[in-house]
Parts: structure tokens; C-alpha cells; sequence
């Protein structure tokens, strides 16, 4: 396990007594079945394609809030997204699980957080994901397996025509959200195919349209 705080020293081991202080700085050491735990603070920065990716859910790399802490991931005005999963060292990003932060996309240009193929299997559980000029989450070209569990997804899309969840993909489960206040569908479904879709709460969407909650297209 490492340690990121805001308090924190990048030249430091990343232990508990001595943290990181940046999250691409925590990321780095991370290999499969290991955990980054996040203390309290505002993160004012993005993680673009260089999470390292896990095997398994029996061993995953994990980046979570640190039990009972906020944790805002925020980064500065002329960001391009929050966090972004492809290939990292030619690899696709996969088994990474992202748990309990706050990600803020006021000052990005486009989406909060996005996800493309061959990036698969992600899991983001008890997040906040708000703010984005685009999309909340967007998943396109098969992202596979991803999971999507008690978030709050809201005041996304405010640009006209975007939408709280904009996925697709094989085997995904959307469960336990809350998604509301968002421009455009609370989820727009572009092509979920054996997936599961259960247990949310989704209200006033459509902001900035006249929106379904849900969209489907070319799903089975």
C-alpha cells in the first residue's frame, strides 16, 4: 500500500509517515494488487493514461479515498478531462478500480472521465462525478466489463446534448447510481450488450433538451 497527501513530499517513499504528494507521482510504483490510498485534500490535476493496470479482480490497482476523507481531484483550468483510460506501456488499462473520490470537472473542456478500447474492466465505486462540460463517463469503442456502482453523477452535459453516462461495451453493470441534474440523458446507451442496468435513481436530466432518462441504441 502507498500514501498520497496533500501535506505530502514526491521524493518521499509514499509510505504512511512519508506520502506522495501528487497522484501521477502515487501511480507510478503501483503493480497488480496494490492499493493507493488518498488523504484528504483538493488534487488540482489529471490521470491521463498512466494507471497501471491489474491482472484480475483477485488482484487489481486500486486508488481509493482514505476511510472517512474527502478527496476532490480537480485539476486547473485548461485540463482536457479528469481521468483518461487507454494503454499505459502498451498495455490496455485493465482491472483498475477507482473508490470513494470526488472528481470535479469545472474546469476541464471535455468530459470527466473517459474510457476507450482496448482499456476494459474498470470499476468505479462510491464516486462523485460532476461538472463536465461533456459527459459524466464516457465509455465508446467496447470499453468491456466496466463497473459503475453507487456514484452520484450530476451537473454534467452543460454543454447542450451531453449526458450524465454516455456507454457501451460487454458485460457492464450500472448499479446503485444516483444521476441527476444533467444536460442532456441521465444514461445514453450506445451498444450494451449482456449487461446489467439496476437498483438507480435518475431525475431531472434534460436540462437542456427534452430527454428520455434512458436512450437506447443498438443495445442487445
Amino acid at each position: 500500500t502507498y500514501y498520497v497527501a496533500s501535506a505530502g513530499n514526491d521524493e518521499q517513499p509514499g509510505t504512511a509517515e512519508k506520502p506522495f504528494r501528487t497522484l501521477n507521482r502515487g501511480v507510478k510504483p503501483l503493480e497488480p494488487g496494490d492499493t493507493l490510498v488518498v488523504r484528504a485534500g483538493v488534487y488540482r490535476e489529471s490521470l491521463r493514461d498512466n494507471i497501471p493496470a491489474g491482472t484480475s479482480w483477485d488482484a487489481p490497482v486500486t486508488i481509493k479515498a482514505a476511510p472517512g476523507e474527502r478527496v476532490v481531484v480537480r485539476p486547473d483550468p485548461g485540463a482536457a478531462i479528469v481521468m483518461d483510460f487507454y494503454v499505459v506501456d502498451g498495455k490496455p488499462q485493465q482491472f483498475i478500480v477507482i473508490d470513494g473520490l470526488v472528481l470535479d470537472a469545472i474546469h476541464v473542456e471535455h468530459d470527466c472521465i473517459k474510457a476507450n478500447s482496448p482499456a476494459h474492466h474498470l470499476r468505479f465505486v462510491g464516486c462523485e462525478i460532476k461538472n463536465a462540460a461533456n459527459q459524466g463517463i464516457l465509455a465508446a469503442n467496447e470499453a468491456d466489463g466496466c463497473e459503475y456502482l453507487n456514484l452520484l453523477v450530476h451537473d454534467n452535459g452543460i454543454r447542450e446534448g451531453a449526458h450524465g453516462l454516455y456507454l457501451d461495451g460487454r458485460g457492464v453493470r450500472i448499479e446503485g447510481c444516483r444521476i441527476y441534474n444533467n444536460g442532456g440523458n441521465a444514461l445514453r446507451n450506445n451498444g450494451l450488450h449482456d449487461s446489467v442496468i439496476a437498483y438507480n435513481t435518475m431525475h431531472h436530466n434534460g436540462r437542456h433538451q427534452a430527454s428520455p432518462a434512458v436512450e437506447f441504441h443498438g443495445t442487445g
